[in-house]
């Protein structure tokens, strides 16, 4: 009997490590991690321990390619993670596969993670293997992960360029991107992987730990990568949920035999210690201190409004912290409003915050601005922290709490938590559970839950951690404003968030 309960799941082709440290046995450790179902092609098996490897034999072509066809009768995967490939015979079978499946709209995501092993135990330099990989098999490939040996060899790199010439090199390839890992890269203190497509690079950092030459690093990490895509998180999440759990299992390694060690790989910690941390790139020049604080973390009750008429009748409803998002009129009908918004404000020790218009907010000697992720490419950071504005920043996953929490803003606001009609969040919902993970992550800031919170979700969102929510159409849309405000504000004390006034 078929049954209805849909798994989440991945497959993995890659070499059989008897050690049980690296390979498909691995690959099926990651991805149960993530709870993802992972189905294996064997491509060879090998004879191994912690010492190393003795033989690799690799599996005739009529097993690899019928283990495949086999698997297809069941179902494609939405995500193939493919580690070693014994042979040329098996890369160009695989090759033309994907080719196939490509032409009829059905070639699941693809993620190569480059063992360059052969059968006797040496590197696969020989020119032809080179050459069927990048003629023939990146073609076919979403995302290639590669450490960086791997990297030198892919790109027939002599000599030991640095991270910016290899990144430019591996731009050149036929893949549209690239997870680079920086383990075996300079060393550094910090181990930095680069996610990076033809035109743009995003880097995360954790500290490097010195004396664990932990055995399967690379196939943990590619067939995490896998196991977060397959359950819908955007790359640059999966990215950070990946080097998380590499991370957390070199920090948890196991030693069995005398030999390397092997990854402890546990339940995902989430917690600033345990997760990577941003690394600027191309980044603009940055505050050297952090931002003034708000007088306390749980902001409460933060409705955003786009108009003077509305901050006013919010001030006298007793609301405390608010944001002025004006979407409409010249700079000097939105600079007047600014203004006399801020006045008000003060006026009523309320914490207003101005939406985009940073140079305005300075200029009104405002509470603080609030920007979304774009604008801290253009907006000047330090203008804003010297002019002692608080800063606030919108986030929407693990990627941009990162790097929202490296410029140590005076809050962070999480969202889209649910689908909202006041802007298309598509591909950007976080939901209570994330939120949870995400508060654990950011702990030491007021954090702000925002995008579709009512009366009705507020108590489940609330119950994350997160010490303020922030509504728009919950009040504005309201049949009674003012009791929308008075039932939020109840709900609120409820879970002892206080409507603190701040101290001007």
């Amino acid at each position: 009997m078929k049954s209805d309960n849909k798994q989440a799941f991945i497959w993995a082709i890659g070499g059989s490590d008897c050690n049980a440290g690296a390979g498909i046995q691995a690959d099926i450790k990651a991805a149960q991690k993530l709870a993802v179902y992972c189905s294996t092609v064997v491509t060879a098996v090998t004879v191994q321990n912690s010492q190393g490897v003795s033989t690799i034999n690799p599996v005739a072509l009529e097993i690899f390619s019928g283990q495949i066809l086999a698997l297809a009768q069941d179902g494609l995967p939405q995500v193939i993670k493919i580690g070693l490939l014994a042979s040329t015979e098996q890369v160009l079978w695989l090759s033309d596969w994907l080719q196939r499946l490509e032409q009829q709209n059905k070639k699941p995501q693809v993620i190569f993670d480059p063992v360059v092993v052969a059968g006797g135990g040496e590197r696969l330099t020989q020119q032809d293997t080179r050459q069927a990989l990048t003629q023939f098999l990146l073609l076919r490939v979403d995302v290639l992960t590669a450490n960086w040996h791997e990297a030198l060899w892919l790109t027939d790199s002599q000599g030991n360029p640095d991270s910016e010439t290899l990144l430019a090199r591996l731009q050149q390839l036929p893949v549209n991107r690239v997870l680079l890992k920086g383990g075996h890269g300079p060393n550094s203190g910090q181990s930095i992987d680069w996610l990076l497509d033809k035109s743009d690079v995003l880097a995360l950092s954790t500290k490097r730990i010195t004396g664990v030459d932990a055995h399967g690093t690379g196939c943990t990490m590619a067939s995490a990568l896998a196991a977060a895509l397959v359950k819908g998180l955007p790359l640059k999440e999966a990215f950070v949920l990946a080097k998380a759990l590499v991370f957390q299992g070199i920090q948890n390694h196991l030693s069995i035999g005398d030999g390397a060690p092997k990854l402890g790989l546990q339940a995902l910690r989430f917690s600033a210690e345990s997760f990577p941390q941003y690394y600027p790139v191309q980044e603009a020049i940055l505050p050297t201190a952090a931002f003034a604080r708000c007088n306390t973390k749980q902001l409460g009750l933060y409705p955003v409004v786009d108009s003077l008429v509305w901050v006013e009748r919010l001030l006298n409803y007793g609301v405390k912290t608010l944001q002025l998002r004006i979407k409409t009129g010249d700079m000097q009908f939105i600079s007047e409003q600014i203004r006399k918004a801020n006045q008000l404000a003060r006026a009523h020790q309320a914490r207003l915050f101005i939406n985009d218009y940073w140079q305005l907010a300075i200029e009104h000697h405002c509470y603080g601005v609030h920007l979304g992720q774009e604008d801290l490419d253009s907006a000047d950071l330090t203008a804003i922290q010297k002019a002692g504005l608080r800063l606030g920043i919108s986030t929407h996953g693990y990627y941009e709490l990162l790097r929202a929490m490296s410029l140590r803003p005076s809050y962070i606001a999480i969202g889209a938590i649910f689908a909202t009609n006041t802007k298309d969040m598509s591909g950007q919902i976080q939901g209570t559970e994330k939120l949870h993970h995400l508060v654990q992550l950011a702990k030491d800031y007021p954090l702000v839950a925002i995008g579709g919170i009512n009366l009705a979700r507020a108590p489940e969102v609330l119950s994350t951690g997160v010490g303020s929510v922030a509504v728009v159409s919950a009040i504005t849309q309201a049949h009674d404003p003012q009791e929308s405000v008075r039932q939020f504000r109840s709900l609120l004390q409820q879970q002892g968030i206080a409507n603190e006034p701040e101290q001007y």
